[in-house]
C-alpha cells in the first residue's frame, strides 16, 4: 500500500494506491463485531484500533484483546492478529490505522524500576535512551509485522504516547525518581544556553513579576518548562521520522496533538511547544477532539482544541475526534463516568444525531476530516443514529470533492507558548482563550477561524482575508511577531487585545512595549480589580448595560491596569473609580481601530458590535452557532424557533443537505426555522 495526502482545491486528502478518499473513520477501544459491521455496511472505509494493555483513565484496558509487546523485543502476534480479524471479517475491505502505543509497560518498569511511567509522566521518561531504543524496536517489528501479513489494510501508523493517548505529561514538579538523569538532559538541552539547573518546586510556582513568571528573575523556571514542552515535541520527531524512514514514506503518521485552546496551563501539561508539531515535516495527521464542558452542552457550540486553520494551512489533514457520548451509551458505566466530567449526557436520541451534525459541520466548514470515536462499543448502537452518520459521511464527501475556502473575517491568533509565563493558580488563559471563550466566537454571527500567532510569520498568510484579529495572550512576543502584528495594523485591520499582551519583554515587564504592541496608552493603576461597565454601543449591542471583569473562582488580576488615552469611540469604566478597564480607540489614520480589555470573557454580545465596526459581514444576529466555508454553511439552535439570516451571496440557492430545505439568494434577509437543537447544514447551489 501506498497512501500520501496529496493537495485538491487548496486542502488535503488521502491518496491510496493512485485513488482518492475522503477521510470519515470509526475508531472505538472495544468495538464489538456488530458496530464494525454496522459502519462498513454503511460505507466507512476508514478504521483505527488501539492494540495496547495499559489501563486508560478509568483503569480499564485499552483493549480487550490484551497486551501483544510482552518484553523487549518479544510479542504474541496472535493477539495483534486476533484484533485486527475482527475488524477484516466485519470489514472485508478495511482500511487501518493501528495507533501504536510507546509507553512503559508494567515488565518495563520491573526491569527498570527507576523509570518513571510514562502514562503519567512521560516528559520524565522521554530522556531515557534504553525506553527510546526498546520503544522503536516494537515500532519498527510492528510495521514489519503489518506489512508482512496485512499489505494492504494499513495506510497510516498512529504514535501515542502520554497521558490518554495525547502526549500529555505529568504536571508535577520534580517528580522523576532519577533526578540525575533528568539534570544532565536540562544541562545539555539547545535552549538552556546558560545551563540553569532545575528549578525547585517553590522557583517553579513563584512569580516574580505580577502574575508572571519574571524573563530574568524567573528564567530558570521558563528555560525548565521549555524544556520539557520541547522534548515532548522532539519525542514525537523523533518517532515519526523514523517511521517515515521505515516504511519508506508510504505510509501516513499521525499523532494527537494541538490542544492549545483547551489547556489551561499548557506548558505543565506538554502541549506550549504544539505549534512546533504542527509544522513537523514527518507529521501527516493532527488527531484532536472537541473543547469540553460547555462548548459540548446543547445550548453550546461545538469547538475545536486544536488551531484548525494553522493545521490547514500547515498541509496537515486534521482528524476531529467526535466522542462524546451518546444516548445509545446512556445505560453504560463508562459513559456515565464520562458524564460526570467532560461530556454531555443526551436525554433522546435525536439530541444525539443534531449535536453529531453539529460537530461533523464545524470540521466540514474548516475543511478537516472526522472520526466517530465509540469508546467503549455502546455509542452508536441505534439504527437511526448510524443512518444519519452514514448520510453526513455522504454530505462530507461530497463537500470534498469541489471543498470551500475560509470566508472568516475575524481571527483568533493564540500563543501557545505564552503559558511559560503564567503560574499554576492564574486565571488569564481560562478567561481569554479556553473555558467560553471559543464558544462566544462561535455565537456573534459570522465564521472566525482558530489560529496561531505564529502563522502571521509565514509568507502565505492571508493578509487582506481578516478584517478584525483577537489576540489574547502574547505576553512576550518576539521581535518577530511584533512586527508582524505592526505590519498588520498598518494594512488597515482592527484588533482586540487583553490585558498586558505585549508586555514581557527579554528585560522584564515594559509599558512602553505594551503600548507599542496595543496601539493603547495602558498604564497601572493602584485601585482594586472589579467590574467594569459596558454600556450600549460600539462594544455593547444586548440591549442594556453590561459587567465586564468576571472572573472563574473570583480571583483577581495583578497588577491592575487601566487604559488612559484621551481620545476613545468607546469606555467601558470601572463601576466604582471610573477608570477604563475597557477601551476602544480608532486610528489616527483612519485605518481601522485598537481595542483592549483588562479581563475576558469577550461575550458574543462584545465581539459582534465589534466585528461590525471592522467591516466584518454579519449573517445573523441572535447568537445561533455557526460554521461556514465559500461552499456551505451550518446553523445550531438550541431554544427553536424562526431567525432572518443574511447571506454574502446572490443569485444561489441554499439547500439542506438533510432536509431538500431551499431558499433562493437574492440580497435579501432570508427567514429559517429551527426546532429545538436542530443543526441544519446548508450547501451553495447555482
Amino acid at each position: 500500500m501506498y497512501s500520501r495526502l496529496v493537495d485538491v482545491n487548496g486542502t488535503k486528502k488521502i491518496e491510496i494506491n493512485g485513488k482518492i478518499h475522503e477521510f470519515c473513520g470509526y475508531r472505538s477501544f472495544r468495538p464489538k463485531e456488530e458496530n464494525i459491521k454496522n459502519f462498513h455496511d454503511r460505507g466507512f472505509e476508514f478504521m483505527v484500533f488501539i492494540p495496547s494493555g495499559v489501563r486508560n483513565m478509568h483503569d480499564f484496558p485499552y483493549s480487550p484483546f490484551g497486551e501483544y509487546w510482552q518484553g523487549d523485543g518479544v510479542y504474541d502476534w496472535d493477539i495483534l492478529r486476533k484484533q485486527i480479524d475482527q475488524f477484516l471479517e466485519n470489514a472485508p475491505n478495511a482500511l487501518l490505522a493501528p495507533m501504536l502505543m510507546l509507553d512503559t509497560r508494567d515488565w518495563f518498569l520491573a526491569e527498570h524500576p527507576d523509570c518513571p511511567n510514562s502514562f503519567k509522566d512521560f516528559s520524565q521518561v522521554a530522556i531515557w535512551d534504553v525506553w527510546r531504543d526498546c520503544a522503536m524496536r516494537m515500532v519498527f517489528d510492528t510495521i514489519d509485522f503489518l506489512q508482512r501479513e496485512y499489505p494492504e489494510n494499513i495506510f497510516a501508523i498512529i504514535l501515542t504516547a502520554g497521558g490518554t493517548c495525547e502526549w500529555f505529561t505529568g504536571a508535577n514538579w520534580n517528580t522523576s525518581t532519577t533526578p540525575t538523569r533528568e539534570h544532565e538532559a536540562f544541562q545539555n538541552w539547545p535552549s538552556n544556553i546558560e545551563h540553569f539547573t532545575i528549578p525547585t518546586p517553590q522557583e517553579m510556582d513563584r512569580t516574580s513579576l505580577y502574575m508572571y513568571r519574571d524573563p530574568v528573575k524567573d528564567k530558570a523556571a521558563i528555560n525548565y518548562l521549555k524544556f520539557r514542552n520541547e522534548l515532548v515535541t522532539e519525542t514525537i520527531n523523533y518517532f515519526a521520522k523514523a517511521v517515515k524512514e521505515k516504511t519508506e514514506n508510504k505510509l501516513l503518521v499521525g499523532v494527537a496533538s494541538g490542544y492549545v485552546l483547551v489547556q489551561n496551563l499548557g506548558a505543565k501539561r506538554g502541549v506550549a511547544s504544539a505549534d512546533d508539531v504542527i509544522r513537523s515535516p514527518y507529521v501527516d495527521l493532527i488527531i484532536s477532539p472537541g473543547c469540553y464542558g460547555l462548548n459540548r452542552t446543547l445550548d453550546g457550540s461545538s469547538a475545536a482544541q486544536a488551531p484548525m486553520d494553522t493545521i490547514r494551512d500547515a498541509g496537515k489533514l486534521m482528524i476531529h475526534s467526535i466522542d462524546n457520548t451518546t444516548y445509545c451509551s446512556n445505560h453504560d458505566i463508562h459513559a456515565q463516568m464520562l458524564q460526570d466530567g467532560y461530556h454531555i449526557k443526551h436525554d433522546t436520541l435525536e439530541q444525539s444525531i443534531q449535536f453529531s451534525k453539529r460537530e461533523a459541520a464545524m470540521a466540514m466548514a474548516k475543511n478537516a476530516s472526522h472520526w466517530w470515536l465509540d469508546m467503549y462499543g455502546c455509542w452508536f448502537t441505534d439504527e437511526k443514529i448510524l443512518d444519519q452518520l452514514k448520510r453526513i459521511r455522504e454530505v462530507a464527501t461530497e463537500h470534498g470533492k469541489d471543498p470551500g475556502v475560509s470566508v472568516s473575517e475575524v481571527a483568533m491568533l493564540t500563543d501557545c507558548k505564552h503559558s511559560y509565563y503564567l503560574s499554576t493558580h492564574s486565571p488569564y488563559r481560562l478567561e481569554m482563550v479556553t473555558g467560553m471563550q471559543n464558544r462566544m466566537l462561535t455565537f456573534m454571527g459570522c465564521p472566525f477561524d482558530p489560529r496561531s500567532v505564529y502563522d502571521i510569520l509565514e509568507d502565505s498568510f492571508p493578509i487582506d482575508q481578516y478584517k478584525f484579529y483577537y489576540i489574547p495572550d502574547s505576553l512576550c512576543p518576539s521581535d518577530e511577531v511584533r512586527a508582524a502584528v505592526k505590519k498588520l495594523r498598518e494594512h488597515g485591520a482592527s484588533m482586540l487585545f487583553c490585558n498586558a499582551s505585549g508586555a514581557l519583554t527579554d528585560e522584564g515587564f515594559s509599558l512602553e512595549a505594551m503600548r507599542d504592541f496595543t496601539g493603547m496608552n495602558i498604564q497601572l493603576s493602584d485601585k482594586p480589580d472589579r467590574y467594569y461597565l459596558l454600556e450600549e454601543g460600539i462594544a455593547n449591542d444586548s440591549g442594556y448595560t453590561r459587567i465586564g471583569g468576571t472572573s472563574p473562582g473570583g480571583q483577581k488580576f495583578n497588577p491592575v491596569l487601566q487604559c488612559v488615552d484621551e481620545e476613545l469611540a468607546y469606555a467601558g469604566r470601572d463601576y466604582l473609580s471610573d477608570e477604563v478597564r475597557f477601551a476602544v480607540k480608532d486610528r489616527e489614520n483612519g485605518k481601522g481601530f485598537d481595542a483592549w480589555s483588562f479581563r475576558g470573557r469577550m461575550n458574543d454580545y462584545t465581539l459582534r458590535p465589534l466585528a461590525k465596526k471592522a467591516g466584518v459581514f454579519i449573517y445573523q444576529e441572535d447568537s445561533l452557532p455557526m460554521y461556514a466555508n465559500s461552499r456551505m454553511v451550518a446553523f445550531y439552535d438550541h431554544k427553536g424557533g424562526t431567525h432572518k439570516m443574511r447571506f454574502p451571496y446572490k443569485d444561489v440557492k441554499l439547500v439542506d443537505q438533510f432536509t431538500g430545505e431551499t431558499h433562493y439568494l437574492d440580497g435579501n434577509e432570508v427567514e429559517i426555522t429551527f426546532y429545538p437543537d436542530e443543526c441544519k447544514i446548508f450547501f451553495y447551489e447555482k
